[in-house]
C-alpha cells in the first residue's frame, strides 16, 4: 500500500472543512409584488438559513414562504416583521424564498435578508477524490486528528462567535432604521399638524372678522 506524506495527511483534513455559501440582499418591494430567490442545495441534508427583516414600510410586516426543489411549500409564514429558521434540505435543488407586499397598497417596504445554505465539504470532497483520501497511514491519521481537534474546536468557537456579532448587528441595524422611519414619520405628521393648525387659525381669524364686521355694518343701519 503506498502511503502519503505527513504534510499532505494535514493538508487533507484542512481540506475537511465544512464550507458555507451566504447571499446577504437588500431589496424594495413594491406595493402588491412578490418576489422570488433562489439558493441551490448540493445534496440532501444540507442546512439553509434563511433570515429576513423588514426595515422600513408600513408595519414592517410581509409575507413568506419557502418552497422545495418539487414545488412543495416547507415554510409559510404571514404579517412577519423578521424571520430566522434553518431548515435541513431533503432533496437537492433550487429552494426558492418569495416575499409578499400584499398588504400594502401604495407604500413600497424595504427588506434585509440572508439566504445561506452549509454544506459537508468533507464528503463532497471524499466522494470526488475517494483515492486521495484512502492512500493515508491509519496511524498517523489518528495522530494527526489528535491534534486537529484543538484547531476544529477553535474554528467552530471562531464561528459562532461570529454568527452571535452577526446577529447583534442585524438586530442593531433593524433597530435604526426602524427608529429612523419612526423619526421621520414623526417629523412628517409633525410638520402636516402645524400647516393644518395655522390653515385653520388663519380661517377662524377670517371668519372672526367678518363677524366683527357684520356686527358693526348692523349698527350703523340703525
Amino acid at each position: 500500500m503506498i502511503f502519503l506524506p505527513i504534510n499532505m495527511i494535514f493538508f487533507q483534513l484542512l481540506l475537511l472543512i465544512t464550507s458555507v455559501n451566504a447571499v446577504t440582499l437588500t431589496y424594495r418591494m413594491l406595493a402588491h409584488e412578490k418576489p422570488c430567490f433562489y439558493a441551490t442545495a448540493e445534496r440532501a441534508g444540507e442546512k439553509i438559513n434563511v433570515y429576513f427583516a423588514v426595515q422600513s414600510g408600513g408595519n414592517y410586516d410581509v409575507d413568506f414562504d419557502l418552497s422545495a426543489p418539487d414545488g412543495t411549500v416547507i415554510v409559510s409564514s404571514t404579517s412577519e416583521n423578521s424571520v430566522d429558521k434553518i431548515v435541513a434540505a431533503k432533496i437537492p435543488g433550487d429552494y426558492k424564498f418569495c416575499f409578499y407586499n400584499a398588504v400594502a397598497t401604495f407604500e413600497s417596504k424595504v427588506v434585509d435578508f440572508d439566504i445561506t445554505s452549509e454544506s459537508d465539504a468533507a464528503k463532497s470532497r471524499i466522494d470526488a477524490n475517494p483515492e486521495f483520501f484512502t492512500k493515508t497511514n491509519p496511524d498517523e491519521v489518528k495522530t494527526l486528528i489528535e491534534k486537529v481537534k484543538p484547531i476544529e474546536s477553535s474554528v467552530d468557537n471562531m464561528r459562532s462567535t461570529f454568527d452571535g456579532i452577526t446577529k447583534d448587528l442585524r438586530y442593531f441595524r433593524t433597530r435604526e432604521n426602524r427608529n429612523f422611519a419612526t423619526v421621520k414619520s414623526t417629523e412628517s405628521r409633525i410638520f402636516w399638524f402645524n400647516i393644518i393648525q395655522n390653515c385653520l387659525i388663519l380661517i377662524v381669524t377670517y371668519v372672526q372678522i367678518l363677524v366683527v364686521q357684520t356686527l358693526f355694518s348692523k349698527r350703523k343701519m340703525y
